[in-house]
């Protein structure tokens, strides 16, 4: 699995590096470079956690941020829950600690997002509780190195089939710093499901208009948000339209 992160994606930064987060089969780690588009150039490979067995499956992911005071974060799940875990670098991506780890289990998985929190270092966690079927957001203290979580909502994946992961997204707006995500509220439900999308401001999740209802076989959303044009919003999908 792998994720990356452009520099520009986090409010307030005009860097130009692209931050890649990767599970290696072949060592087992969970590893991270750097590729500066100013000149093309890429770091060489840093050891974020060295691991011992890479499996593939449901609960497998990797992600990766920077927040808004520059801290890197990446989160990962990589071998069934024996081997997971969140780690931080504070000397970009030099060197990397483990931290508080946020996943409760193991088909459990989450996407990493700079937070609008009062420490610019403080990232959001977008995060699919598989065991009870609901969609959060978490919120990871950076000074305190301790994770919170907002009310749920509910969220009926697929926990079995092993292509069925990251039925959810999310993107930061950069006017006010919010968190805008979209998910199906249910996974194959036979004309049930609702493809909701949420604002979430740190505190309150706020309901937008959803985009479809009672419709079937829509997933793999992905949400995009225009910096020029900030109340634009587009979400990708796959499925019936």
């Amino acid at each position: 699995s792998a994720d990356g992160w452009y520099d520009q994606w986090t409010p307030g930064d005009t860097g130009r590096i692209i931050h890649i987060a990767f599970t290696e089969n072949g060592t087992d780690d969970v590893s991270y470079r750097a590729l500066n588009t100013a000149n093309d150039t890429m770091t060489g490979i840093v050891d974020v956690f060295a691991g011992a067995s890479a499996v593939a499956g449901r609960g497998t992911f990797t992600t990766i941020c920077k927040a808004r005071g520059g801290n890197l974060y990446v989160g990962f799940n990589m071998d069934a829950f024996a081997e997971t875990g969140l780690y931080r670098s504070t000397d970009n991506g030099v060197t990397w600690a483990s931290r508080t780890n946020p996943l409760e289990a193991n088909l459990d998985q989450y996407s990493l997002f700079p937070a609008n929190a009062a420490d610019p270092n403080d990232v959001w966690l977008l995060y699919d509780d598989d065991s009870t079927a609901e969609i959060t957001v978490k919120t990871h203290d950076d000074s305190a190195n301790t994770n919170s979580e907002s009310s749920a909502l509910g969220f009926n994946n697929e926990p079995t089939d092993a292509t069925g992961q990251y039925g959810f997204s999310g993107s930061i707006r950069h006017s006010d710093g919010h968190l805008i995500f979209a998910y199906m509220d249910a996974y194959d439900a036979a004309g049930a499901s609702d493809f909701k999308v949420y604002d979430f401001d740190g505190t309150t999740l706020t309901a937008l208009t959803d985009i479809a209802t009672n419709v079937d076989d829509i997933y793999y959303p992905s949400v995009y948000l225009n910096a020029d044009q900030p109340d634009w919003i587009y979400v990708a999908c796959i499925g019936i339209s």
